[in-house]
C-alpha cells in the first residue's frame, strides 16, 4: 500500500538529504584540492593568466616581424608598415606597352627616370631614361612611381621589375586600376572579373534591372478603399481597371441571396440546440455501461443533448511513511 510524508517524516527526510549532499560536496573539495594550476591549488581560486603583455604570452622578438604578431601604434592602430601595400598605397605607372621588342633596355642605373611603362609581353616594368631617347632602365633610382626595389617588385636583370602580388597599380594613361594576377594572367583591370549576383560584392544582372524598371514605369489606376472591386491588371501586374462588385456577382459564386434560418433540433431532425438554462432533462435511454466503450449522445424532446456516462467512485486510503522506512532509502 502506498504511503505519504507527514510533517515529521518530511523534516527527517530533509535532514537525511542535507547530510548526504554535504558529504558529497566535502569529498569533491578534497579531490579538487589535490590538483594545481600554475602551482596553485584549484580550491584557492588561482589566477590562470597574469600580465598578458609579458614575454610569457607574446615574446617581444615576435612582435611586428614576419610570421609574428602585429602591434599597435600610439593611436591604437596597426602601423602602415605592417599592412599589405594595397591597403596603404597604390603604385602609379605612366602607360602600357604591348610589344616591347623595339625598346632598348639598359640593365640598370641609380639615376631617376622620367616615366614608368608596363611591358605586357614581358610582364615587366621599365623606367624611361629621358623624354627624347628610346632607352629604358631595367632597374633605376628613386622616383615618385614604381622603382626597382624589393618594396615595389622584384628586379630581373636585363628585363625589368616584376609586378608584386597584393598591390593596386594605377595606369595614368587610361585612368584604370589594375591588380597583379600572376605571370600567366599578368596585370588585370580591377572589376573586369566581377561576378554577377545579388550580394554587396557582386554586380546586379541587367535583365533583372530591366524587369524592375519596366514594372516601375507601368501605369495603373487608383481605386477607392471603401468598395469591393473586380479588377483587371496589365502584364506588369498593375491594376488598369476596377469595377464595383454587385450582389449578382456574389450570388453567381453560389452564395445564397438571402439569409438561411435553422429550427430547433429534434431526435429526428437536424437543427440548433437550446442553451442549458431553458432545457428539460430527458429520460435516460439505454446505453452501454462498459468501460472503454462509446456512449450515445441522447436528445430530449425539446432539443437538449446529453451523454450518459457510467461512473463509480472508489476511495483510496494512504498511510504515512515511517522514519525507519525513510532511513532505508539512504542505506
Amino acid at each position: 500500500m502506498a504511503k505519504f510524508l507527514d510533517l515529521t517524516g518530511l523534516t527527517h527526510f530533509w535532514s537525511k538529504v542535507k547530510a548526504y549532499v554535504d558529504g558529497a560536496v566535502s569529498a569533491a573539495k578534497t579531490t579538487v584540492g589535490n590538483y594545481t594550476i600554475n602551482g596553485q591549488k584549484i580550491s584557492s581560486n588561482p589566477t590562470i593568466l597574469g600580465n598578458v603583455t609579458n614575454d610569457a604570452q607574446v615574446k617581444r622578438s615576435e612582435m611586428g616581424v614576419k610570421n609574428g604578431v602585429a602591434t599597435l601604434n600610439e593611436n591604437g592602430k596597426v602601423p602602415s608598415s605592417q599592412l599589405p601595400m594595397f591597403m596603404d598605397d597604390a603604385l602609379e605607372f605612366d602607360n602600357e606597352v604591348t610589344d616591347s621588342s623595339s625598346l632598348k633596355v639598359i640593365i640598370g642605373s641609380v639615376e631617376s627616370v622620367v616615366g614608368v611603362v608596363y611591358c605586357r609581353d614581358k610582364d615587366k616594368f621599365l623606367g624611361q631614361k629621358d623624354a627624347l631617347s628610346n632607352e629604358y632602365y631595367a632597374a633605376w633610382g628613386e622616383s615618385d612611381k614604381i622603382r626597382g626595389s624589393e618594396a615595389y617588385g622584384t628586379t630581373v636583370v636585363g628585363q625589368g621589375v616584376t609586378p608584386k602580388d597584393g598591390v593596386i597599380y594605377v595606369n595614368l594613361g587610361n585612368a584604370k586600376n589594375y591588380r597583379y594576377a600572376g605571370s600567366s594572367a599578368k596585370l588585370v583591370a580591377s572589376g573586369s572579373d566581377l561576378a554577377l549576383g545579388e550580394t554587396s560584392s557582386t554586380a546586379f544582372r541587367g535583365d533583372y534591372g530591366k524587369i524592375a524598371y519596366n514594372h516601375a514605369q507601368a501605369k495603373g489606376v487608383a481605386l477607392s478603399t471603401e468598395k469591393l472591386y473586380k479588377i483587371t491588371t496589365n502584364s506588369e501586374g498593375h491594376v488598369t481597371k476596377g469595377t464595383a462588385v454587385t450582389k449578382n456577382d456574389i450570388t453567381a459564386l453560389g452564395i445564397p441571396a438571402q439569409d438561411t434560418t435553422y429550427g430547433i433540433a429534434t431526435a429526428s431532425k437536424a437543427g440548433l440546440v437550446k442553451p442549458a438554462s431553458v432545457i428539460t432533462k430527458p429520460t435516460i435511454n439505454t446505453a452501454t455501461t462498459t468501460s472503454g466503450k462509446y456512449y450515445h449522445v441522447q436528445m430530449s424532446s425539446d432539443g437538449a443533448m446529453f451523454v450518459n456516462v457510467p461512473w463509480t467512485d472508489n476511495n483510496t486510503t494512504y498511510g504515512s511513511i515511517s522514519e525507519s522506512e525513510i532511513d532505508s532509502l539512504f542505506s
